[in-house]
């Protein structure tokens, strides 16, 4: 190789120096595969800020959102989800930024709201039912049919010793041309002498930091 070609690749490579030099981030072509290397992590203070905040918590997130937001940031929520993510570097369309600083938030059901939304709309037989009132006690008030509170144990007891009572009936009508037949039939349950309970209600936090 003469020594035209190497001076012109000394000022290819001269050049190509200068022109990273001049970007945002300070930069080097390195001579093995002329790779490209970052030396942010040679400099006093980090190029931008990164950081990825996560929780499940509301406070936590909106504390967190309240004191790194701007007018180029972004929050997304999903309420289907009961989830949220906020981009604080976001920036626009015009002036697009890393968003490499964010937020997000994936709510967490508490137990008892997550047995309730299982329960709901299932069928349950008497030992299920059982199960589920005595596993959440403390969350669950049985009414009368007068809504009036009943004590749980009493409650369970009435649940546990059932009583089904069926009556059938036939009323037959005979008249010159014509004849009428009807069936009737009913359905009583009790406990002994006891109602059972008409209903109960069941008051839970659906996820931390919500009301009742």
């Amino acid at each position: 190789m003469d020594r035209s070609a190497i001076e012109a690749i000394r000022e290819n490579n001269a050049f190509n120096i200068r022109h990273v030099d001049n970007t945002d981030i300070k930069a080097a072509v390195i001579p093995h595969n002329a790779k490209l290397e970052s030396l942010e992590h040679l400099m006093s203070t980090p190029y931008q800020f990164r950081a990825t905040f996560v929780t499940h918590i509301v406070s936590e997130f909106t504390d967190y959102s309240t004191k790194n937001i701007d007018n180029d940031s972004a929050i997304y929520i999903d309420t289907h989800n009961m989830e949220a993510s906020a981009i604080f570097d976001h920036g626009t369309i015009i002036t697009p930024e890393w968003a490499t600083h964010t937020a997000s938030i994936a709510l967490t059901k508490k137990p008892a709201f997550d047995e309730l939304l299982e329960k709901n709309n299932v069928f349950c037989n008497q030992q299920d039912l059982i199960d589920f009132l005595s596993d959440w006690e403390q969350h669950i008030i049985l009414f009368d049919g007068n809504n009036e509170p009943i004590l749980f144990q009493k409650a369970i007891n009435r649940i546990r010793k059932l009583t089904l009572n069926k009556n059938s009936s036939a009323e037959f009508e005979q008249g010159d041309f014509n004849h009428k037949a009807s069936a009737m039939e009913s359905v009583e349950i009790k406990s002994g002498d006891n109602e059972i309970p008409a209903y109960f209600e069941m008051l839970v936090q659906p996820y931390q930091g919500f009301s009742e």
